[in-house]
């Protein structure tokens, strides 16, 4: 399924051990405990162009995580470029159980916001997400692999999306990494190659870039535009409940 150029590149030191590690999830679970991690994400996305990835990586995913699902979360995906039902597509992935939706606009070959031009199905994927409650995580870093297109790497478009599906879960990845921290990020997370004191780097780097205050000064901005959107009810008990919902969701500490 792995391009043979993809997997050139990724047969390496660094992911010296991931063959075995990936041979069941119980393996997985056992190097969850050993390295004391609690939870991880099986992260995977439809990408036949770039990276070989068909659609049935989600079926792999779901099954895969089935037994582990306290720790382990499946992540799949639908490409509407390759979906002749996208609307029924996404419902069928995310009722095998999958628990976020990954977008890899340079490996899928569309812009966060296509949906606003020609490829309106893109549209279906983030209506239904909404529905439910389910999470988009958006890549927004470069990429090195063959065939990716680093345009689409460009954030600004997901703003489109913030917009139009007020809603949506959504979260950004490598967002405010700067360039020099990028490869530190990329070897914790893609390549699952850390060591102890990479946790406090983690966390400082978050405190240092402000990715914590940003993502609280979103939640306030989506809140607010929550409970503007209440001004065209008239005043009630069940519209000052629904504000306070919205100020909770911002608020609460856990």
């Amino acid at each position: 399924m792995v391009k043979p150029e993809v997997l050139a590149l990724i047969d390496d030191e660094a992911h010296r051990d991931a063959k075995e590690v990936l041979e069941s999830p119980e393996n997985v679970i056992r190097f969850l405990d050993a390295n004391e991690i609690e939870r991880a994400c099986c992260i995977n996305y439809v990408s036949p162009d770039v990276m070989g990835f068909t659609r049935e990586v989600n079926d792999w995913s779901a099954k895969f995580t089935r037994d582990h699902r306290d720790r382990l979360i499946p992540v799949g995906s639908v490409n509407p470029l390759h979906e002749l039902n996208v609307r029924d597509e996404i419902r069928r992935v995310l009722d095998l159980g999958i628990r976020m939706i990954k977008i890899h606009p340079p490996h899928q070959l569309f812009s966060p916001n296509g949906y606003r031009s020609e490829l309106w199905q893109l549209a279906e994927i983030y209506r239904e997400c909404e529905e439910r409650g389910v999470p988009v995580m958006f890549h927004t870093g470069t990429s090195v692999f063959p065939k990716a297109r680093n345009v689409f790497a460009d954030p600004m478009p997901i703003d489109d999306v913030a917009i139009d599906f007020p809603r949506l879960p959504i979260i950004l990845a490598h967002a405010r990494a700067s360039e020099a921290d990028k490869p530190f990020w990329k070897r914790v997370i893609e390549t699952g190659n850390q060591t102890e004191t990479d946790l406090d780097r983690a966390i400082t780097l978050v405190e240092e870039t402000g990715g914590i205050q940003e993502t609280m000064r979103r939640a306030r901005a989506y809140a607010d535009a929550a409970k503007e959107a209440l001004n065209v009810l008239p005043q009630s008990d069940i519209r000052s409940a629904l504000a306070e919902i919205a100020d909770f969701c911002v608020e609460r500490a856990y």
